[in-house]
């Protein structure tokens, strides 16, 4: 899931891409890489997975350290994965295809989706060889472990591949609920797997699962309003959806198109046109915001107490990538929705209150007295 990422400068899109061309060379589906991979220690995988969990500057590295130590390599696991999949959907390219701005071009997208779609197919042939005991990929000797040891289900990390195969096919959605189905495939996953990694099932708690579903959708919905510009103009998409923004997928290039000259009506369109999708996700983390309250009341419970550690110390990591979400979405609205000509988040100042704020409910939650009631939530009375 996207989790309200910090406005940070990072790599150039023609750098990730030549990084992903890189990585491909060496651990892609090419004969000499997999022979290269197949050997990895369960060491080695973990220590990649590690390096590759920090090479980016997101919010993995400032949400580690409340992430409990004997769950911090399966987390870079689940990153490692997910940002493979990520970038072979998002940013993968053709040998040669790379153009100076790190676009690709138009002629060319045909191409570049068939070459997504054999590498992400790829992809899932290696997530079933280490279901089956067979991991050959670094990520997957890392990962397959990780789901032994916590009893992941597959079916997750499935639907997220599923998402990235339908980014290739589906440029656009034209209704709210088609928005919200693909978000079930794009990121309630990732809040599954997380709470999984806490002990926490859908079978067992399923009205965690629907607050964790509420929560990665509104972050992936925020991630889309922070991005309109980039996945309309670079990933030819459309994720916001006609029928609540009043604009069609077809208006869109034009209209952002003006709106990064200054267009000041093309500017008042956009951002009124996403203002409903604003507010339709602002209801989603409202009703979100219960779920770290909800994981900490399962602190004695059996169900949610496995070997990970039990969902009650991943709760300070669920608030603040609830929080991180939540802030950022609503510094959006304050910047007038401005997603569709330049990308706004949170500052640095932000987000290191949030971490600290993160912090101190960890240090609260450890020596408050938890009181279960008969729904499993925390009777403390312990605010989010």
């Amino acid at each position: 899931m996207h989790d309200g990422q910090v406005n940070q400068s990072g790599p150039s899109v023609p750098d990730v891409r030549r990084a992903i061309a890189e990585q491909l060379d060496v651990f892609g589906p090419a004969a000499g890489g997999r022979r290269a991979l197949g050997a990895a220690s369960l060491a080695d995988a973990r220590a990649y997975c590690r390096a590759l969990a920090f090479a980016r500057r997101e919010n993995f590295t400032v949400m580690s350290s409340l992430v409990p130590a004997e769950l911090r390599d399966d987390f870079a696991a689940v990153y490692a994965f997910c940002r493979w999949a990520d970038d072979l959907g998002d940013e993968a390219v053709p040998t040669g295809r790379v153009c100076g701005a790190g676009a690709v071009a138009a002629p060319a997208m045909g191409e570049v989706r068939e070459h997504r779609l054999a590498l992400l197919s790829w992809w899932r042939n290696e997530l079933e060889a280490a279901v089956a005991g067979r991991p050959r990929h670094a990520v997957m000797v890392a990962l397959a472990e990780t789901m032994r040891a916590r009893k992941l289900d597959a079916g997750p990390f499935h639907r997220l591949i599923d998402a990235f195969e339908l980014d290739q096919r589906k440029s656009a959605y034209a209704t709210w609920d088609d928005l919200v189905a693909y978000c079930a495939l794009s990121a309630n996953p990732v809040g599954e797997i997380v709470l999984g990694l806490g002990g926490v099932t859908r079978a067992a708690h399923p009205q965690l699962l629907t607050l964790s579903d509420a929560a990665c959708t509104a972050l992936q919905i925020t991630n889309h309003l922070q991005d309109v510009r980039r996945d309309v103009l670079e990933r030819g998409r459309a994720y916001l959806p006609a029928d609540v923004t009043g604009v069609g997928a077809e208006e869109f290039p034009p209209l952002i198109a003006a709106a990064v000259e200054g267009d000041a009506a093309a500017r008042a369109r956009l951002s009124a046109a996403a203002w409903p999708v604003w507010q339709r996700t602002k209801d989603m983390y409202l009703r979100a915001a219960a779920l770290p309250r909800q994981m900490r009341g399962l602190a004695g419970d059996a169900l949610a107490s496995g070997p990970g550690g039990g969902a009650g110390k991943l709760a300070p990591v669920v608030w603040l990538l609830i929080a991180g979400g939540r802030a950022t979405h609503d510094e959006l609205a304050r910047g007038g929705l401005r997603g569709a000509w330049r990308r706004d988040g949170l500052s640095k100042a932000g987000a290191g209150a949030l971490v600290l704020g993160a912090v101190m409910r960890r240090a609260w939650w450890s020596v408050l007295p938890t009181r279960r009631g008969t729904n499993g939530a925390d009777a403390a009375g312990v605010t989010a």
